[in-house]
């Protein structure tokens, strides 16, 4: 996907990207743990419920430790009230340049 360079370049294609690698990831986790196992032993595999608790118990666990890092992290911007810009003059407008991004990333 990402040899795309519509993908590349636009924030939803990067996290359609993105999404697709973990679900790659946890399939793959699947496919060893429960089909590998499942041939191995040559019976089904049913997880038992206190299993079932343990992950989500590690799921809860990463969403509080986010929860608590935005809290106390100053990991998104936090909102400022607006600032009254003052009118610029001709010349000044002519002198500021754009800083550009992501100019290679089509390369």
């Amino acid at each position: 996907m990402l040899s795309f360079k519509k993908i590349r370049l636009s924030p939803g294609g990067l996290y359609l990207a993105s999404v697709f690698a973990v679900l790659g990831f946890i399939t793959n986790r699947l496919n060893i743990a429960l089909i590998g196992f499942e041939t191995y032993v040559g019976h089904h595999y049913t997880p038992k419920w206190t299993e079932f608790s343990v992950t989500l118990m590690i799921i809860a666990a990463g969403f509080a430790l986010f929860g608590l890092a935005v809290k106390y992290l100053p990991i998104f911007p936090e909102a400022h009230a607006p600032v009254k810009e003052r009118i610029r003059t001709p010349a000044e407008i002519g002198s500021m340049r754009a800083a550009p991004v992501l100019h290679n990333a089509g390369d």
